[in-house]
């Protein structure tokens, strides 16, 4: 059956033992393989980096993009209220059999909620989901507002500059020329492919370390602390404070 929810399908399948071939595509061409096992990973399996920033946690936790809830999980046994919000209704449908208690279909674009967390996590290289470099300072100010004020946001992504492959390279020059973010704020257009079906194209924010505190200016936060997941790697997790 047709669907629109590539990621949930391509979950589902997993969690039923159906390891099909799952791809991120890229407009330039490229293909690289989506590793779908990852989001049956369990706290053992986290890099040590995640282990330590998710076991510090304390208070309120929104999780944008949980797919079926592995960080919630861990979140609710610590006694954290944590909820998540992912724009896959099969992901959030697999999160509430798997146990968690607070997940709902939204648009990371389109946040909405009452109350307020004293952490927003933006994981598995969602810091640039805002899609372009204004989308992504104003989804900054609407977590601005949904968050306590000594609240923060941990986020990750990739240094889209730190490659000498000459596709990568090229398509930094394929951005240049249809006028798209490269460089130290790299915006890619992706879809996901599982099977024989494909997703609709959207828009993603590499940022490095470099491009970070340029992101940030004027959304009302802060950069803290920039960590490496691996020495000499290309995935950077970033901890913003409010500005003071």
């Amino acid at each position: 059956m047709k669907t629109n929810d590539i990621m949930g399908l391509a979950l589902e399948d997993y969690q039923r033992g159906v390891h099909g071939q799952t791809f991120v595509q890229r407009d330039d061409g490229f293909s690289d393989r989506e590793p779908i096992e990852r989001y049956f990973k369990g706290f053992p399996e986290w890099s040590q980096v995640e282990q330590r920033l998710l076991a510090g946690l304390t208070g309120n936790v929104l999780e944008i993009g949980c797919n079926r809830g592995e960080h919630l999980r861990y979140l609710q046994d610590q006694g954290l209220d944590a909820t998540g919000i992912d724009i896959s209704p099969k992901a959030i449908e697999l999160a509430q059999q798997s146990g968690v208690r607070s997940c709902f279909v939204m648009d990371a674009r389109k946040v909405e909620f009452s109350e307020q967390f004293n952490t927003v996590l933006m994981l598995y290289y969602g810091f640039g989901l805002g899609g372009t470099i204004a989308g992504q300072k104003q989804m900054l100010r609407d977590f601005h507002r949904l968050t306590t004020l000594d609240g923060q946001i941990i986020g990750s992504s990739i240094d889209a500059l730190k490659t000498d492959s000459p596709q990568h390279l090229a398509y930094q020059e394929f951005n240049r020329q249809k006028r798209k973010a490269y460089g130290n704020i790299t915006q890619v257009t992706l879809r996901l492919q599982h099977q024989d079906q494909a997703g609709e194209w959207y828009d993603l924010l590499f940022v490095n370390p470099a491009g970070l505190t340029e992101l940030v200016s004027g959304t009302g936060w802060q950069v803290q602390e920039v960590i490496p997941e691996k020495e000499g790697g290309r995935a950077w997790y970033y901890v913003l404070i409010k500005s003071r």
